[in-house]
């Protein structure tokens, strides 16, 4: 299974179920709703929109990324 978001590949410890429409803009828990997710996605998307989504993720994750390259030098 894949993260609907990025395509990575899912784990028991990284798999999260993400609301396509978040709950906070009226979606549901229905399951054509709900979306495999990776932890990261999930947690970096936060409530945005699904057409907003993309882009918010692109700019996070670089973020995230460039961020990150300090911590495992």
């Amino acid at each position: 299974m894949r993260c609907f978001w990025c395509r990575d590949g899912l784990t028991l410890e990284n798999m999260t179920i993400d609301h396509y429409i978040p709950r906070s803009k009226g979606g549901s828990n229905e399951l054509s709703n709900l979306r495999p997710s990776c932890s990261r996605c999930n947690s970096l998307r936060g409530n945005t929109m699904p057409s907003e989504a993309s882009k918010v993720l692109a700019s996070r994750i670089s973020a995230y990324e460039y961020c990150n390259q300090f911590h495992y030098q």
